[in-house]
């Protein structure tokens, strides 16, 4: 494993978050990904064990609370086991993603008179939800609307119980390659906790009017189905007057809707961020201005350093903040506006992998993104 980062297990935040071990030792193929629209992404490595170890992680894995700790102990990545690959001999068997259950179901659908001929297509109708608490209590609270066309009611309710039926539980599929056998070892596939917006549909039918664009991003937050466990820190969600429809009626995915929000901008169009950090803190904020980081191009090291000129580790840098190449260039005059000279680079993600290797992608901060966002625009042609 990489020198300077460690990787700490915990059972799931639903059950409680208990402290398992430190695992670096028996880790290694470590990388992490984090974005400036999300936060703490994505993040694998590989652990190795004996064969009982590794059947552990595979039966207990599935949701643990992983902590990925610098060695000042500030956290660097943190996320939850979404889906697992053992591999031992000839058997490779992978469990997940946890995000794929879904325990919560309801379906859309046309509603259909039978008893005439030709039957004859109704209007839009949905089911009453289908749970099954026993997965919600073992996993946490999945929820997913189907799409159907036209049936009965008692049809329709009959397609969503079975649908519940298959896929309240995380599914395994496994390969057996007779040619070739493995020592035992299990690829650890995590996730940001933002991932869990995606687990949920927000609407809103009593709100009118506008609302300040905060407002509703915080309802959105707080119709959280799994809120008692997963519950964000919203103390860092910069307050955003633009005003914005307050009601929904269409039931849509939690995470879309955030994204239409903070794609808004804010009333002088200027581009916001937001992520899920340490402690599923929520940081919503204006696009920096000033300078977080430097690099040298030359540098045989690719190097990151602070604006004050303190080498960052390659695990500790973040998105959402500006870049300088101090020697691109170096013969031009710097302008005064970041987005038009390359020598700025706006971090949209973040990519470290073991045992150094920093990949940093670059994007472009513009008002036009906002002012189509503003109007249900997602981009225009050139």
């Amino acid at each position: 494993m990489t020198h300077g980062i460690s990787i700490h297990a915990y059972t799931s935040l639903l059950s409680g978050a208990d402290y398992l071990g430190n695992v670096t030792k028996d880790a290694s193929n470590y990388t992490h990904t984090i974005a400036a629209l999300g936060g703490y992404d994505s993040m694998s490595f590989t652990y190795t064990g004996t064969l009982p170890e590794v059947e552990d992680w595979f039966v207990k894995g599935l949701g643990r609370h992983i902590v990925v700790y610098d060695d000042g102990l500030q956290v660097c990545w943190e996320g939850f086991v979404n889906r697992m690959t053992l591999s031992a001999g000839s058997l490779s068997i992978t469990r997940g993603p946890l995000l794929d259950i879904s325990n919560r179901v309801a379906l859309v659908y046309s509603t259909v008179n039978a008893t005439v001929t030709p039957p004859i297509v109704g209007e839009r109708a949905t089911t009453a939800y289908a749970s099954d608490t026993d997965s919600q209590e073992q996993w946490g609270i999945l929820e997913t609307i189907l799409s159907g066309g036209g049936m009965t009611a008692t049809t329709a309710a009959q397609v969503r119980d079975t649908y519940l039926a298959e896929n309240k539980d995380p599914v395994s599929s496994q390969t057996v390659n007779l040619d070739q056998g493995a020592a035992a070892s299990i690829k650890i596939e995590c996730s940001g906790y933002y991932r869990w917006f995606d687990a949920y549909y927000f609407s809103d039918t009593a709100t009118t009017g506008t609302v300040n664009l905060t407002v509703k991003m915080a309802s959105i937050i707080a119709d959280n189905p799994n809120i008692a466990w997963l519950a964000f820190g919203t103390d860092n969600i910069t307050a955003n007057t633009l005003q914005v429809a307050g009601y929904e009626d269409n039931d849509v995915g939690a995470w879309g809707l955030l994204k239409g929000l903070v794609a808004h901008g804010d009333t002088a169009d200027n581009r916001y961020t937001f992520g899920v950090y340490a402690g599923q803190e929520i940081y919503y904020a204006a696009a920096p201005t000033d300078i977080a980081y430097t690099q040298r191009i030359a540098d045989p090291n690719q190097r990151v350093f602070s604006a004050g000129g303190v080498e960052v580790p390659g695990y500790n840098v973040l998105p959402a903040r500006w870049l300088f190449l101090s020697d691109f260039l170096s013969g031009q005059i710097l302008s005064s506006d970041y987005r038009t000279d390359p020598r700025y680079v706006f971090i949209e993600k973040v990519t470290f992998s073991e045992p150094n290797k920093l990949t940093i992608t670059g994007g472009r901060v513009e008002e036009l993104p906002q002012k189509l966002a503003k109007f249900g625009l997602s981009g225009i042609g050139g």
